[in-house]
């Protein structure tokens, strides 16, 4: 099959956490320590219209959208959460997401040329105000309802000349819609973006809109053969959502059940001819990251699928090793209960996560009972 070059729509942006007095880091991003957008899910997270041009799309019925961001705030003491949405158009100028590579092609629709923009709504022509300030705790989603009119003109202002001076843009590759997340929690700000594909009209007959991934289970196991990297049967233990498992100081693996991963056709565009041409992809990628509100995972993220150039004879793993705090960082006398969020997010914008809980028990103490006797405190 000759070279083609296809957009890449799936993205959160997560732009910072803006403070009274500077901006925070963290110390490894598997680690929760301060307000944070960890996912945003939307649904739907793709829509295929039944038109012929962006003009006839202004006629046309656009379904609401259910906009639900993951918003943490372990250091906040249950202090109130909101959140402003907006959405705009897609600007295929703009600066492409960050650590896309570089395409030493130039083609306008590849590697850091991908035509898809990360930047905010805030300033753009097209921003649309959806909700403000929206309490969190009593209102976890938010209804997007985007005129028609506006999907229209997002469609025609997502437009760039291809290699050839050809033009592309949303109307014939898909056009991704941007949301942005302002979350606030008392003087903080941290913002992120999501993006949601509208199609046109069907590639061919059997295209169907994204369905985002679901994770059904979480088990987790402290022992696992060093060979297969499977974990021992009698090491296996389910990690239930209203359930906390209590964490060895030598950490767990934390594996969750996999999502369906479905295939699907898009749209690429044949780098020889510049022409726009249906491209099958047999099983799309789902990416599980992993977040905790103390201790570490490692990785942060694992896939679905092999990375490129790797051959794997049994299956791919998807499981994390978590890792509590070390004893000097947790609180003495008591155990420490720690939230882990798990994301899964797919190729086309879909996204889902679950929430679990793990103890961690307090150090051990030195006592007269001898060392290495746990503290009765």
């Amino acid at each position: 099959m000759p070279a083609t070059s296809m957009r890449v729509f799936n993205a959160l942006a997560v732009w910072g956490a803006l403070l009274a007095g500077g901006c925070t880091s963290f110390a490894d991003p598997s680690t929760v320590t301060d307000l944070r957008v960890l996912a945003v899910r939307t649904e739907p997270s793709e829509i295929i219209l039944d038109v012929s041009t962006p003009a006839e799309a202004a006629a046309s019925v656009i379904p609401d959208i259910l906009v639900t961001p993951l918003v943490a705030d372990p250091t906040g003491g249950g202090r109130p959460l909101s959140v402003t949405v907006t959405a705009c158009a897609n600007d295929p100028t703009a600066p492409s997401p960050p650590n896309n590579g570089d395409d030493p092609t130039n083609f306008p629709a590849g590697g850091a040329r991908t035509t898809v923009g990360s930047a905010l709504c805030a300033g753009s022509p097209t921003e649309l105000p959806i909700a403000a300030d929206v309490d969190l705790a009593s209102t976890a989603a938010v209804t997007a309802r985007l005129p028609a009119a506006w999907v229209a003109d997002a469609f025609r202002r997502d437009v760039f000349a291809g290699a050839d001076g050809a033009v592309h843009g949303g109307f014939d590759l898909g056009m991704p819609v941007v949301f942005q997340m302002t979350a606030r929690a008392g003087d903080e700000t941290v913002q992120a973006i999501k993006r949601v594909t509208f199609w046109l009209r069907p590639l061919r007959d059997d295209q169907v809109a994204n369905q985002s991934p679901v994770v059904s289970s979480v088990q987790v196991y402290d022992r696992r053969d060093e060979t297969t990297a499977e974990p021992v049967p009698d090491a296996v233990r389910a990690l239930e959502s209203d359930t906390p498992l209590e964490v060895p100081d030598s950490g767990l693996w934390v594996e969750p059940a996999p999502a369906q991963a479905e295939p699907y056709v898009t749209a690429v565009i044949d780098r020889l001819t510049g022409q726009v041409i249906p491209h099958d992809i047999a099983r799309e990628t789902v990416r599980y990251t992993y977040y905790a509100t103390a201790g570490t995972f490692t990785p942060l993220q694992t896939s679905s699928e092999p990375e490129p150039g790797v051959t794997v004879s049994t299956r791919v793993h998807i499981e994390s090793k978590y890792k509590p705090p070390p004893s000097g960082d947790r609180p003495p006398g008591e155990p420490l209960n720690v939230t882990i969020w798990i994301v899964a997010r797919d190729e086309r914008g879909g996204a889902s996560w679950v929430t679990r809980t793990l103890t961690v028990p307090p150090p051990l103490a030195a006592s007269t009972g001898g060392a290495g006797a746990r503290s009765d405190r």
